[in-house]
């Protein structure tokens, strides 16, 4: 039995599409696999062609991986974690420590994570997202 083709261009552009998926978030895998095989439908279905069936599947993976990104960086815009947030009147928080780079410091709740505060007055309240806790910027 002969293998046509477009067959070898086939694998060529999952192997390729499935490559650069690896280093992804699992969102942008599944992103990248839905876009690669509808790209591809259409590509066989256009072009009728094994390389324009890669052509498709490749630009497909690329337009699903960029679409799951840009989903998840406007998630976690929107998610608010970093927002000033105004609290009753007491000090019951804890202040972050500061670290060498200006604008991050380190959560005072485990894992003791490196925050992004740039914007944040000092004193002001901010949350970190792994434990949900409230704390103050130095």
């Amino acid at each position: 039995m002969r293998h046509s083709g477009s067959m070898k261009y086939q694998l060529t552009a999952l192997l390729i599409a499935g490559l650069s998926a690896v280093s992804c978030t699992p969102n942008q895998q599944q992103g990248a696999a839905v876009g690669g095989v509808a790209g591809a439908a259409v590509g066989a279905i256009a072009g009728g062609s094994g390389t324009s069936t890669a052509q498709g599947a490749l630009l497909g993976a690329g337009i699903g991986a960029t679409a799951a990104a840009l989903q998840e960086s406007s998630r976690n815009q929107n998610s608010g974690y970093n927002e000033p947030y105004r609290a009753p009147r007491n000090n019951d928080y804890p202040y972050a420590e500061r670290t060498s780079t200006p604008g991050e410091v380190l959560s005072p709740y485990s894992p003791y994570n490196v925050m992004d505060v740039r914007g944040l007055r000092p004193g002001s309240l901010a949350r970190d997202p792994s434990s949900g806790k409230m704390f103050r910027v130095p």
